[in-house]
């Protein structure tokens, strides 16, 4: 898509969030029959040993709206996971 827009000065990217602490997850590790198990489980395979804050994801967001140099991007903020 950023290839294709870009003569239109569209630009066009994408934030790869990690494991966030959100209702949602919340939510999933409160369905689970072993809570506490689950969370520490999930936060093990976290290199940072944590979930990513919401706050942390925006961070993101906001910097590729704010740098009008970059297009074509994809922005891995997971704490390590991809790397």
């Amino acid at each position: 898509m950023a290839a294709d827009l870009i003569d239109q000065k569209v630009r066009v990217n994408a934030i790869c969030p990690g494991t966030t602490d959100t209702p949602s997850l919340a939510q999933r590790i409160n369905l689970a029959p072993d809570q506490k198990a689950m969370r520490e489980n999930m936060i093990a395979r976290q290199p940072m040993k944590r979930f990513g804050k919401p706050e942390e994801i925006a961070e993101a967001v906001l910097f590729l709206c704010t740098n009008e140099f970059c297009t074509g991007i994809h922005l891995d903020v997971d704490g390590g996971m991809t790397m």
